[in-house]
């Protein structure tokens, strides 16, 4: 089966998407809560929609973006589960994750391919 495709603006690392709160705990960092933003209205101008199968999950990243490709997958699950693209990120519904490097010009994208995995 075609994958669903979707551009994406590049994630911030794992490492980036949370901040110490002053007084203790963990917030949001506002690099994390903008691409929030950001990735939300890019999603729902491409009609993002439920994708209700058993999936494997891909994040492709532009060689220019400095860090681990493994690190920017995070983000993008939680939100396509946020937004209802995804029913959840279980393994039930999430079968296999996967980053890979794209040539710098091409645009940061994540896919859903249905898996009878």
């Amino acid at each position: 089966p075609f994958p669903v495709v979707y551009q994406i603006p590049v994630p911030p690392s794992t490492n980036n998407l949370y901040a110490n709160k002053r007084g203790g705990g963990r917030t949001k960092s506002q690099r994390y809560r903008q691409w929030i933003r950001v990735a939300t209205l890019d999603l729902r101008q491409q009609d993002a929609c439920l994708f209700p199968h058993p999936c494997i999950l891909s994040v492709s990243i532009p060689s220019n973006v400095q860090g681990d490709a493994s690190n920017r997958i995070k983000a993008p699950e939680d939100l396509l589960v946020a937004l209802g693209v995804l029913v959840d990120d279980s393994k039930k519904y999430v079968r296999e994750v996967r980053a890979k490097w794209v040539p710098a010009w091409c645009p940061c994208q994540v896919s859903l391919t249905a898996t009878n995995q």
